[in-house]
């Protein structure tokens, strides 16, 4: 389990940073939207990631989370408000 800080992911640009070494993702990482889906999309074992705070994201970011949870069987996001979407 990876757990996140949404506080610190409320501004897109210092949120990529945060992700990227809190997620673990290579170091060519994107820092954008389109590379943080493709990196959630691209995991293939179960990963479950808790974002606490997550009413102060970034809406962007969590609209990525969101639809990565959708094409990716083995993510699980468990938001703030403790609801589990797989």
């Amino acid at each position: 389990m990876i757990e996140l800080d949404g506080r610190r992911l409320q501004r897109c640009e210092e949120g990529h940073l945060y992700m990227k070494e809190k997620l673990h993702f290579m170091e060519a990482y994107g820092c954008n939207l389109d590379a943080l889906y493709d990196e959630l999309t691209e995991w293939s074992s179960e990963e479950e990631i808790r974002i606490y705070n997550s009413e102060y994201m970034d809406e962007r970011i969590k609209t990525v989370f969101l639809d990565a949870v959708n094409e990716n069987k083995d993510l699980i996001i468990v938001l703030t408000n403790g609801t589990a979407m797989r």
